[in-house]
């Protein structure tokens, strides 16, 4: 199958880079690509297209498949401060393939390459975040729901419990008081919960809304992504940016 004019497993997915001074850049064309999580020179991305976790280098494209299993369509994805890779594999953009898993799960790439299965239990799930301590990782499924685990010694999951009922949750983000952004694909909304699950805001992007991220010099600028574009909200929704978590 040529995946470079086939879109049956999905979207050809165009990176693209963004800054205010440089506007909109193509980092890398037809990537198959979904979730990316900026490295460095380096993006880690979830790609569907290979069924991988890979990682490119923005500056001469090179690509590094992360795993060597193979797997259904990796959605997101993201890092914690040892370098070790929480991600979500639905089936999505499966397409015309056949499944490398019988069920949609979440995993852990550790840094050493050795990926182990965390869970089975859920539904298509899609969005993944950790929280600033990152003792607790919230995963949103297609049940229409937000988990939240609490992260164990070794790195596996625990203490599973319902975190948040939200429509087609998507992609997710953090701010430094702790408050989860979930992106409500179907709605067009981005909803913030503070750590209780709680709503405190929300506001209408556009449809088929599917990130959010903090960006900026200081971590403080909002940029949201959806089926249309990126958008950078101007209106409050009580998100107070993006921090590193500091245990000293």
């Amino acid at each position: 199958m040529d995946l470079s004019t086939d879109q049956s497993n999905g979207p050809l997915s165009n990176i693209y880079s963004y800054s205010a001074s440089q506007g909109v850049k193509l980092v890398k064309s037809d990537s198959g690509s979904n979730g990316l999580y900026s490295l460095n020179d380096w993006l880690i991305v979830a790609n569907h297209a290979t069924q991988t976790i890979s990682k490119l280098n923005v500056e001469t494209g090179e690509i590094v498949n992360l795993t060597s299993i193979k797997l259904n369509s990796p959605n997101d994805l993201v890092l914690n401060r040892t370098g070790a890779i929480y991600f979500t594999d639905p089936n999505w953009q499966l397409g015309r393939r056949e499944r490398s898993k019988p069920f949609t799960g979440v995993y852990l790439l550790q840094p050493n390459g050795q990926q182990v299965t965390l869970s089975k239990a859920h539904k298509n799930p899609k969005g993944i975040v950790l929280s600033v301590d990152e003792q607790f990782l919230y995963v949103g499924d297609a049940g229409n729901t937000v988990w939240k685990y609490r992260i164990d010694e070794h790195g596996r999951l625990e203490e599973k419990r319902v975190f948040a009922t939200i429509e087609s949750p998507d992609g997710m983000a953090i701010d430094c008081e702790g408050n989860v952004l979930v992106a409500s694909h179907n709605t067009g909304n981005l909803i913030v919960l503070n750590n209780r699950g709680d709503e405190i805001g929300r506001i209408f992007i556009a449809p088929k809304v599917t990130n959010a991220a903090h960006g900026g010099p200081e971590g403080k600028t909002l940029l949201v992504t959806t089926g249309s574009g990126l958008f950078l909200p101007t209106s409050s929704i009580s998100s107070r940016g993006f921090c590193e978590y500091n245990d000293s």
